[in-house]
């Protein structure tokens, strides 16, 4: 049966080298089309025919091999939640994990177990700067490094998320991976309504802050995530975007494929995430040419900081549910008005 394979194998091989030639892309790029026309000019032995068809006929081998890469902190019960998502829902093939804390993989090892992850230390670079700012440094060097890895291994796509955001499509198809000629795929981000209960499961909230409809009470960004076809020359734009890519740029339906975003799922978890950033500047990276205008961001350093002083935790609290919970008659008229929407991307 080997012996029948070996003109397979080397078609293949030379349909690869054809597409480099024209248009670069990684090993596993499986563009069937032109294999496949050459497998039919093929005498073939006996018996390989039916080998031929089966691979022809393969679902798996005809789907683009897509990567996540992230840089993540703490896991817990809502990792594991996220990493299996991805991995069985959303057929995402492999993630690649760097820890910002590299003292904690015993812990990360433990939420893994056997799934298709690959966990890797992080950079210390940028020890000196503010956790806000630093993680942007990190993260920039964490994707190039992803980059290079993930080509050598084959891989044709890759999305750059946090483990406080989902990609999330409705329909299950992922079809974006399959189309030709995109380099670049931008994707909507829709952001998370808190909850007004704490929970050890940060993906609870059902309800999302329509992207477009609601920017104004956004709590975080509102400009999405993107995905990007590997080749040499790709690397980061920043944390949501790449440049150096080869192909159109994709612009996903809002109804269609989107990035779910949970800032401040909970009261807890911004208590937590605003502890973490500690009394950080008004300026990205320290620098004064970059202001950071996210004003929720900065009045809850402030709320946060002055209750770890004071030890009073109510105003900090009654900002918090001021500025993300949605008391039910005002969710009714949001929900009617387009501004939130109700979706699960956990649902069976």
């Amino acid at each position: 049966m080997f012996a029948a394979l070996v003109p397979l194998l080397a078609c293949l091989s030379l349909a690869t080298c054809i597409d480099q030639d024209a248009h670069f892309r990684p090993t596993r790029s499986f563009q069937f089309a032109p294999a496949e026309s050459a497998l039919n000019a093929l005498i073939v032995p006996p018996g390989a025919q039916e080998v031929l068809g089966q691979i022809a006929s393969s679902q798996e081998l005809l789907k683009p091999s897509t990567a996540i890469v992230t840089t993540a902190l703490h896991p817990g019960h809502s990792f594991q939640r996220w990493l299996d998502h991805h991995l069985n829902k959303c057929s995402i093939d492999k993630i690649v994990v760097y820890m910002d804390d590299p003292l904690e993989q015993s812990t990360f090892k433990t939420w893994i177990g056997n799934r298709n992850v690959e966990l890797l230390a992080g950079t210390q670079i940028a020890r000196d700067m503010t956790p806000e700012s630093r993680i942007m440094v990190r993260q920039e060097a964490h994707v190039t490094d992803a980059i290079n890895r993930l080509l050598h291994q084959g891989y044709e796509w890759l999305l750059h998320i946090d483990t406080d955001e989902l990609l999330y499509e409705a329909s299950g198809a992922f079809s974006w991976s399959r189309l030709e000629n995109i380099g670049l795929v931008h994707f909507t981000n829709h952001e998370a309504v808190p909850l007004d209960h704490d929970t050890d499961d940060l993906f609870n909230s059902t309800l999302f802050r329509t992207n477009g409809r609601s920017n104004k009470d956004f709590l975080a960004y509102g400009n999405g995530k993107s995905a990007v076809r590997l080749s040499h020359g790709v690397k980061p734009a920043g944390p949501h975007s790449f440049e150096g890519y080869h192909g159109d740029v994709l612009e996903m339906p809002a109804n269609d494929a989107v990035i779910l975003h949970y800032p401040s799922p909970t009261f807890s978890s911004w208590v937590a995430k605003y502890k973490h950033y500690g009394d950080f500047s008004g300026y990205w990276f320290d620098d004064r040419y970059s202001p950071i205008r996210l004003q929720f961001m900065l009045k809850s350093r402030d709320l946060v900081q002055q209750a770890l002083r004071s030890g009073d935790w109510d105003e900090a609290r009654s900002f918090f549910l001021r500025h993300c919970f949605l008391e039910p008659e005002a969710r009714i008229q949001a929900l009617e008005e387009g501004k939130i929407q109700e979706l699960d991307p956990f649902a069976k």
